[in-house]
Protein backbone atom coordinates (compact mmCIF):
# COMPACT_ATOMS: atom_id res chain seq x y z
CA UNK A 1 0.00 0.00 0.00
CA UNK A 2 2.85 2.41 0.83
CA UNK A 3 4.53 1.67 -2.49
CA UNK A 4 1.23 2.15 -4.35
CA UNK A 5 0.56 5.50 -2.64
CA UNK A 6 4.09 6.66 -3.43
CA UNK A 7 3.55 5.62 -7.05
CA UNK A 8 0.32 7.58 -7.28
CA UNK A 9 1.69 10.67 -5.52
CA UNK A 10 4.82 10.94 -7.66
CA UNK A 11 3.95 9.52 -11.07
CA UNK A 12 0.23 10.26 -11.39
CA UNK A 13 -0.90 13.20 -9.27
CA UNK A 14 2.39 15.15 -9.40
CA UNK A 15 2.92 16.64 -12.84
CA UNK A 16 -0.71 16.32 -13.81
CA UNK A 17 -2.00 15.05 -17.10
CA UNK A 18 1.32 14.69 -18.91
CA UNK A 19 2.56 11.92 -16.64
CA UNK A 20 -0.84 10.24 -16.58
CA UNK A 21 -1.04 10.12 -20.40
CA UNK A 22 2.48 8.73 -20.61
CA UNK A 23 1.65 6.00 -18.10
CA UNK A 24 -1.53 5.03 -19.94
CA UNK A 25 0.33 4.67 -23.24
CA UNK A 26 3.23 2.79 -21.65
CA UNK A 27 1.09 0.33 -19.72
CA UNK A 28 -1.14 -0.23 -22.74
CA UNK A 29 1.89 -1.05 -24.89
CA UNK A 30 3.25 -3.42 -22.22
CA UNK A 31 0.06 -5.26 -21.29
CA UNK A 32 -1.77 -5.18 -24.63
CA UNK A 33 1.05 -5.60 -27.17
CA UNK A 34 -1.17 -7.49 -29.59
CA UNK A 35 -3.53 -4.58 -30.13
CA UNK A 36 -3.50 -3.59 -33.79
CA UNK A 37 -2.40 -0.02 -33.11
CA UNK A 38 0.74 -1.13 -31.25
CA UNK A 39 1.54 -3.84 -33.80
CA UNK A 40 1.22 -1.37 -36.66
CA UNK A 41 3.34 1.21 -34.85
CA UNK A 42 6.04 -1.36 -34.10
CA UNK A 43 6.16 -2.51 -37.73
CA UNK A 44 6.54 1.05 -38.98
CA UNK A 45 9.25 1.89 -36.49
CA UNK A 46 11.15 -1.34 -37.18
CA UNK A 47 11.62 -0.23 -40.80
CA UNK A 48 13.39 2.96 -39.71
CA UNK A 49 17.12 2.89 -39.06
CA UNK A 50 18.37 2.94 -35.49
CA UNK A 51 20.35 6.15 -35.84
CA UNK A 52 17.43 7.89 -37.54
CA UNK A 53 15.10 6.97 -34.66
CA UNK A 54 17.70 7.99 -32.09
CA UNK A 55 18.26 11.30 -33.87
CA UNK A 56 14.56 12.17 -33.73
CA UNK A 57 14.31 11.07 -30.09
CA UNK A 58 17.19 13.41 -29.27
CA UNK A 59 15.63 16.23 -31.28
CA UNK A 60 12.28 15.80 -29.52
CA UNK A 61 14.00 15.77 -26.14
CA UNK A 62 15.97 18.89 -27.09
CA UNK A 63 12.91 20.72 -28.41
CA UNK A 64 10.74 19.95 -25.37
CA UNK A 65 13.45 21.05 -22.94
CA UNK A 66 14.19 24.26 -24.81
CA UNK A 67 10.47 24.97 -25.00
CA UNK A 68 10.13 24.51 -21.25
CA UNK A 69 13.11 26.77 -20.56
CA UNK A 70 11.57 29.51 -22.71
CA UNK A 71 8.03 29.09 -21.36
CA UNK A 72 8.58 28.40 -17.65
CA UNK A 73 8.08 31.43 -15.37
CA UNK A 74 10.77 30.20 -12.94
CA UNK A 75 13.87 32.40 -12.94
CA UNK A 76 17.00 31.36 -11.06
CA UNK A 77 18.03 32.11 -8.42
CA UNK A 78 14.75 31.67 -6.57
CA UNK A 79 14.37 31.79 -2.81
CA UNK A 80 14.51 28.48 -0.91
CA UNK A 81 15.68 26.51 -3.94
CA UNK A 82 18.92 24.70 -4.70
CA UNK A 83 19.99 27.17 -7.38
CA UNK A 84 20.51 29.95 -4.81
CA UNK A 85 23.41 28.09 -3.23
CA UNK A 86 24.88 26.64 -6.43
CA UNK A 87 24.97 30.03 -8.14
CA UNK A 88 26.44 31.68 -5.04
CA UNK A 89 29.26 29.15 -4.96
CA UNK A 90 29.85 29.53 -8.70
CA UNK A 91 29.98 33.33 -8.37
CA UNK A 92 32.53 33.14 -5.53
CA UNK A 93 34.71 30.71 -7.47
CA UNK A 94 34.55 32.86 -10.60
CA UNK A 95 35.57 35.89 -8.54
CA UNK A 96 38.56 34.00 -7.13
CA UNK A 97 37.21 34.01 -3.58
CA UNK A 98 37.25 30.24 -3.18
CA UNK A 99 34.54 27.77 -2.24
CA UNK A 100 32.75 29.63 0.52
CA UNK A 101 29.97 28.49 2.84
CA UNK A 102 26.48 29.90 2.89
CA UNK A 103 24.30 29.94 6.00
CA UNK A 104 22.62 26.71 4.98
CA UNK A 105 26.00 25.05 4.50
CA UNK A 106 26.86 25.39 8.15
CA UNK A 107 28.72 28.67 8.37
CA UNK A 108 29.50 29.26 12.08
CA UNK A 109 27.27 31.71 13.91
CA UNK A 110 28.89 35.12 14.23
CA UNK A 111 31.02 34.82 11.08
CA UNK A 112 30.17 36.23 7.69
CA UNK A 113 29.17 33.41 5.36
CA UNK A 114 31.25 34.97 2.57
CA UNK A 115 34.48 34.46 4.55
CA UNK A 116 34.06 30.83 5.66
CA UNK A 117 35.57 28.11 3.48
CA UNK A 118 33.58 24.89 3.24
CA UNK A 119 33.72 21.34 1.94
CA UNK A 120 30.17 20.46 2.95
CA UNK A 121 28.78 20.48 -0.59
CA UNK A 122 30.16 18.90 -3.79
CA UNK A 123 32.20 21.41 -5.74
CA UNK A 124 31.91 19.86 -9.21
CA UNK A 125 28.88 21.63 -10.68
CA UNK A 126 29.66 24.98 -9.06
CA UNK A 127 33.19 24.73 -10.47
CA UNK A 128 31.80 24.01 -13.93
CA UNK A 129 29.48 27.01 -13.72
CA UNK A 130 32.32 29.22 -12.50
CA UNK A 131 34.25 28.35 -15.67
CA UNK A 132 31.23 29.39 -17.74
CA UNK A 133 30.91 32.62 -15.75
CA UNK A 134 34.57 33.53 -16.17
CA UNK A 135 34.41 32.79 -19.91
CA UNK A 136 31.03 34.21 -20.92
CA UNK A 137 29.85 36.23 -17.93
CA UNK A 138 27.15 35.38 -15.41
CA UNK A 139 24.30 34.68 -17.82
CA UNK A 140 21.53 32.47 -16.44
CA UNK A 141 20.21 31.64 -19.91
CA UNK A 142 23.59 30.07 -20.75
CA UNK A 143 23.37 27.90 -17.64
CA UNK A 144 19.90 26.77 -18.68
CA UNK A 145 21.04 25.94 -22.21
CA UNK A 146 23.94 23.84 -20.91
CA UNK A 147 21.52 22.02 -18.61
CA UNK A 148 19.31 21.25 -21.60
CA UNK A 149 22.33 19.87 -23.44
CA UNK A 150 23.27 17.75 -20.42
CA UNK A 151 19.72 16.38 -20.44
CA UNK A 152 19.92 15.44 -24.13
CA UNK A 153 23.34 13.89 -23.53
CA UNK A 154 21.79 11.77 -20.79
CA UNK A 155 19.16 10.54 -23.25
CA UNK A 156 21.91 9.41 -25.64
CA UNK A 157 23.84 7.74 -22.83
CA UNK A 158 20.74 5.82 -21.74
CA UNK A 159 20.55 4.47 -25.30
CA UNK A 160 24.26 3.60 -25.24
CA UNK A 161 24.04 1.73 -21.95
CA UNK A 162 20.78 0.00 -22.89
CA UNK A 163 22.17 -1.14 -26.23
CA UNK A 164 25.16 -2.72 -24.52
CA UNK A 165 23.17 -4.50 -21.81
CA UNK A 166 20.01 -5.42 -23.73
CA UNK A 167 19.31 -4.67 -27.38
CA UNK A 168 18.39 -1.93 -29.85
CA UNK A 169 14.68 -1.94 -29.04
CA UNK A 170 15.12 -1.68 -25.27
CA UNK A 171 17.75 1.03 -25.70
CA UNK A 172 15.47 3.14 -27.91
CA UNK A 173 12.53 2.73 -25.53
CA UNK A 174 14.70 3.81 -22.60
CA UNK A 175 15.99 6.84 -24.50
CA UNK A 176 12.45 7.78 -25.54
CA UNK A 177 11.14 7.50 -21.98
CA UNK A 178 13.88 9.76 -20.63
CA UNK A 179 13.42 12.24 -23.48
CA UNK A 180 9.75 12.58 -22.51
CA UNK A 181 10.15 12.17 -18.74
CA UNK A 182 8.44 15.20 -17.15
CA UNK A 183 10.74 15.48 -14.13
CA UNK A 184 13.81 15.57 -16.37
CA UNK A 185 12.18 18.21 -18.56
CA UNK A 186 11.03 20.42 -15.69
CA UNK A 187 14.45 20.24 -14.01
CA UNK A 188 16.07 21.90 -17.04
CA UNK A 189 15.06 25.26 -15.60
CA UNK A 190 16.44 24.63 -12.09
CA UNK A 191 20.15 24.95 -11.34
CA UNK A 192 21.14 21.76 -9.51
CA UNK A 193 24.10 19.39 -9.37
CA UNK A 194 22.28 16.43 -10.91
CA UNK A 195 22.53 17.95 -14.40
CA UNK A 196 26.26 17.18 -14.47
CA UNK A 197 26.16 14.12 -12.20
CA UNK A 198 23.67 12.08 -14.26
CA UNK A 199 25.54 12.08 -17.62
CA UNK A 200 28.86 11.41 -15.85
CA UNK A 201 27.23 8.57 -13.90
CA UNK A 202 25.71 7.05 -17.04
CA UNK A 203 29.01 7.39 -18.90
CA UNK A 204 30.79 5.59 -16.06
CA UNK A 205 28.24 2.76 -16.16
CA UNK A 206 28.66 2.51 -19.91
CA UNK A 207 32.44 2.30 -19.63
CA UNK A 208 32.19 -0.41 -16.96
CA UNK A 209 29.75 -2.47 -19.02
CA UNK A 210 31.85 -2.03 -22.15
CA UNK A 211 35.00 -3.12 -20.35
CA UNK A 212 33.21 -6.12 -18.85
CA UNK A 213 32.07 -7.27 -22.28
CA UNK A 214 35.23 -6.36 -24.22
CA UNK A 215 38.19 -5.83 -21.87
CA UNK A 216 40.85 -3.45 -23.20
CA UNK A 217 43.88 -1.95 -21.46
CA UNK A 218 43.25 1.42 -23.07
CA UNK A 219 39.93 1.71 -21.19
CA UNK A 220 41.79 1.85 -17.90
Amino acid sequence: MIAWNAFLDYFVFSGGRVKLYMLIVLFSALFFPRLQIFKATYLKLSRIGTWTLLFWILMVGLGIRLGWVLWSPHTAPSAATEDVYILRHAHNLAEGKGYLASARDGGPTGLQASTVYTADRPIGYALWLSILFRTFGERIWLVEVTQVLFGVLSVFLVYWVGQQIFNRQIALIGACLLALYPTSIFASKIVCEEHLFIPLWLFGIGILVSDLQRPRWRKV
